[in-house]
């Protein structure tokens, strides 16, 4: 819980000081039920990839693109 708040205070810039909240365990919790959420995604092959072209609108050609994933969660939309 102190490690929390040091992180915190570290974030926050130098000169800082930050005293621990409840809210910070929260955030963590909720942090790593995420990091352990996307793990079985890869696992169970939840994870989509698409690519969106990026079109120059002078030339109207593709001149680019950017790759996208797509996470289609079991039970959230």
């Amino acid at each position: 819980m102190a490690d929390m708040a040091l992180y915190g205070a570290k974030s926050a810039g130098r000169n800082g000081y930050r005293f621990f909240d409840p809210d910070m365990g929260a955030a963590a919790d909720a942090r790593l039920a995420l990091e352990n959420e996307l793990r079985r995604a890869i696992q169970q092959n939840e994870l989509e990839l698409h690519y969106q072209p990026i079109i120059d609108t002078k030339t109207r050609r593709i001149c680019s693109a950017e790759a996208l994933i797509r996470w289609r969660h079991p039970t959230k939309a």
